[in-house]
């Protein structure tokens, strides 16, 4: 019996030198992207550690920090197509977008968020970061890749808005994922604009006709909205109502 212990001790062994590509982690960096990296994290950053995450789309994920509260995060300067929306309807590679989002934390060896000064938050509460992958920022491969688009609302005075705008350039110039099939995604219009346009291709609503879809749009349960595909619901999207946000971080009927 010992002796077969040994036996496949040492297989085991053989197998992590001959493949160790399948038994360690991968790290992210510009061999395993198959392109180079501009941003780098400032002198001066505050990068803080985090314990889990969990992603909700291509934009914005759940955090548990390393103190044990546990909130949900925006990437700042950028917009990710969204599965669900109950004006819209899902909006195209918002799948991909998540699940890129996810492949890169998981695939990471460190994750670090850096807070915007202030730790600013946008519209919906969400506080907004700049997430690092083992000294990669996620927001620069997301949008090389074309399944971010900038969107420099968030901050406009981030230091790396330089290095979005050249990485979005490239991404439509080689028509990447969202820039393969509508080049009004993205900053050169309105977001709201943008989502009712990708549905309805043709002019948005009006401020009005926003107004009159969130009043005339109501869900009883996140059930019902599941069902109806609308889930998750956004803090001032057509459906969300405080009473479906459980956990109150601006997202209610959680997938």
């Amino acid at each position: 019996m010992q002796k077969l212990v040994h036996f496949f001790k040492l297989m085991a062994l053989c197998f992590m030198i001959l493949f160790p590509s399948l038994t360690v982690k991968a790290e992210v960096n510009e061999a395993t992207l198959g392109y180079k990296i501009l941003a780098k994290p400032q002198n001066n950053a505050k990068l803080v550690d985090i314990v889990e995450f969990d992603v909700i789309d291509g934009d914005s994920l759940k955090i548990e920090l390393e103190n044990g509260d546990v909130k949900t995060f925006k990437l700042a300067n950028v917009y990710a197509p969204k599965r669900q929306h109950p004006v819209t309807g899902p909006q195209s590679y918002a799948n991909e977008s998540k699940a890129r989002l996810n492949e890169l934390l998981q695939s990471a060896k460190d994750i670090k968020i850096e807070y915007l000064t202030d730790e600013q938050k946008d519209s919906q509460g969400r506080s907004l970061i700049y997430l690092w992958t083992d000294k990669i920022l996620v927001q620069e491969v997301m949008t090389t890749e074309g399944l971010t688009a900038y969107y420099s609302q968030d901050d406009a005075n981030s230091p790396y808005l330089e290095t979005l705008i050249f990485s979005e350039d490239y991404a439509k110039r080689n028509g990447l994922n969202v820039w393969s099939t509508n080049e009004t995604f993205g900053e050169n219009i309105d977001v709201d604009q943008y989502q009712s346009n990708a549905q309805n291709n043709q002019v948005g609503f009006s401020s009005q006709d926003n107004q009159a879809a969130s009043q005339n749009i109501y869900f009883k349960n996140c059930s019902e909205a599941k069902a109806a595909g609308a889930a998750p619901l956004y803090q001032g999207e057509p459906g969300y109502r405080p009473q479906l946000d459980r956990d109150k971080d601006g997202i209610a009927c959680e997938l």
